[in-house]
């Protein structure tokens, strides 16, 4: 019944909305799907090439050069959006994603080993700037309610996207080849911001910014909110030391275990059809409920509490095996794709437009990346998996202890609802 009740209202606030905001929901769904659709494929490739290439102990600092990546375009879409449009913005940036993975491809292949390190670095920025500059919009075009409702099955439908991806990546490097494989990806990357070129954002609740206000930089409006948006980075930083030290390991029992660069991109393609497959089944059949049923201050919490239980349950029965960091893997990704995602996107709802994407473009393009980036830097000198399972540990006893600390301080953050 509870499920019933879910859906119909789900039906209702899409009914309720104006023509304008139901087109830019399924426009941006779409967006989501082509875009999660590519991912398996360009990062299966290229991190199949780079280890190959550079291996395993290299990835902590073309992690690091990612940072600078995302850090120089999180400078250039402040510029660009007291100009251009946000549809603008997210054209420039996929078609010189398209240009980028295919000529850094190219590179390799003409014997240029370095544009390894390119490729990759522009596979982890691509995919956090096209994301949250389409999610950032989409916040923008529907209130608290609606956001509620719509992010499971947005979600979903991405996920959907990822694991259709993972499938094909699997298939389609045995019939087409490498070569073709990274071609197709960067293509559907292309596509993804043509595709949401056709949001509408003439009215003024999803203009990006105003036009008398289009000298203004969106990372100044953050200044009066600016305690409230760290407190969602520190959540950010911490889920992502747990991920990027959990995926430091499946690099090296990968790399270890697993020899050839054909069989490494189908089982990275594998991996990745899984934890879509796991996301999915947390939009549609837990996110709905959680946010109808449980305070959101518990929802956050439950994540540390699970990937605590999940990666020591592991080690404690299959502990120096490649299976059980795997497992652990799928399971962190496909949460912080679809409920850590989903409940801290939720957080933005107390933010006027502008600081919306001023808090996005701080906590999830660059606060993300960095997250990645100071853990990359300290991995680069440890070679212990069991150093890398005591950070672990810490990482997500930090993070617990921040939310405890957070939530409690939740009347102050009520302020800042716009």
């Amino acid at each position: 019944m509870d499920r019933i009740t879910v859906f119909k209202e789900f039906k209702e606030a899409l009914t309720g909305l104006e023509q304008q905001q139901k087109n830019n929901i399924i426009i941006v769904s779409l967006v989501m799907f082509s875009l999660l659709f590519s991912y398996p494929i360009v990062r299966s490739a290229t991190d199949a090439i780079f280890l190959n290439t550079y291996g395993a102990y290299k990835s902590p600092l073309v992690w690091l050069y990612s940072v600078v990546a995302i850090s120089i375009f999180v400078w250039l879409y402040d510029f660009w959006q007291k100009k251009w449009s946000v549809k603008k913005i997210h054209l420039i940036t996929g078609i010189f994603s398209c240009l980028m993975i295919l000529f850094s491809n190219y590179m390799i292949n003409s014997g240029f080993k370095p544009f390894a390190y390119v490729m990759y670095v522009w596979k982890e920025a691509y995919i956090v700037l096209l994301i949250h500059l389409s999610l950032a919009f989409f916040n923008n075009s529907i209130d608290l309610k609606v956001a509620k409702i719509v992010y499971g099955p947005l979600g979903a439908i991405g996920s959907i996207g990822g694991i259709l991806g993972g499938i094909a990546t699997s298939k389609l490097v045995s019939l087409v080849g490498m070569d073709s494989l990274v071609s197709i990806g960067a293509v559907i990357v292309f596509l993804s911001s043509v595709i949401f070129y056709f949001t509408n954002s003439n009215n003024e609740k999803t203009a990006p910014v105003k036009k008398s206000n289009s000298q203004k930089s969106v990372l100044k409006s953050i200044g009066n909110v600016k305690f409230y948006v760290l407190t969602i980075a520190s959540i950010v930083m911490m889920s992502q030391f747990s991920i990027n030290l959990l995926n430091y390991k499946l690099n090296i029992y990968v790399a270890s275990e697993i020899i050839s660069k054909k069989s490494q991109t189908e089982y990275f393609g594998m991996l990745y059809s899984l934890v879509n497959a796991s996301s999915l089944v947390l939009q549609i059949f837990v996110i709905p409920f959680l946010f109808k049923y449980v305070k959101l201050s518990k929802t956050h919490a439950l994540i540390p509490v699970s990937y605590i239980a999940i990666f020591w349950g592991g080690q404690l029965i299959l502990a120096g095996n490649l299976l059980p960091v795997a497992v652990a893997f799928v399971c962190y990704k496909g949460c912080d794709y679809s409920l850590f995602n989903a409940a801290k996107e939720l957080l933005y709802f107390n933010l006027n437009s502008e600081q919306k994407y001023g808090a996005k473009y701080i906590v999830d393009m660059l606060v993300y990346r960095i997250s990645k980036g100071v853990i990359s830097l300290g991995l680069i000198f440890v070679k212990s998996v069991q150093l890398v399972d005591i950070l672990l540990t810490i990482s997500l006893g930090i993070w617990l202890a921040l939310l405890t600390f957070i939530f409690k301080k939740n009347k102050e953050f009520n302020q800042y609802r716009s």
